[in-house]
């Protein structure tokens, strides 16, 4: 049994999973790396790798944690509007430290919710 490599730079990279298999599944023996496993990774390419086009890696922003004074006063609000005009998402980022666009996602999930 072959153990492959699950690591996120393995993922990402293009080249890594592009080796032949053969009619049962196997790597076929041309293609075997026999560095693999042991820390030097060789990543093999079929065709000409100048060719291969530039993935673009849309980075994830990270999930905002808000705290429990921040719901509050977010739930108060919500209460009061559903809606908010911009000088209130204005006034509300501002109040509790957010951004404004944090404040406008917030109010539509909401919405969703409610």
């Amino acid at each position: 049994s072959q153990r492959t490599p699950f690591s996120v730079e393995d993922i990402l990279n293009p080249t890594k999973f592009t080796r032949k298999l053969n009619s049962t599944g196997e790597e076929s023996a041309a293609d075997h790396n026999p560095n693999e496993g042991d820390g030097k990774t060789e990543h093999r390419t079929v065709g000409k790798t100048e060719s291969l086009p530039r993935l673009k890696v849309k980075s994830r922003r990270i999930r905002t944690a808000f705290t429990p004074e921040q719901l509050r006063v977010l739930e108060f609000s919500f209460q009061r509007s559903h809606y908010l005009s911009v000088l209130e998402r204005h006034t509300i980022a501002a109040a509790l430290r957010l951004s404004e666009t944090q404040v406008k996602i917030w109010f539509q999930n909401r919405r969703t919710k409610w």
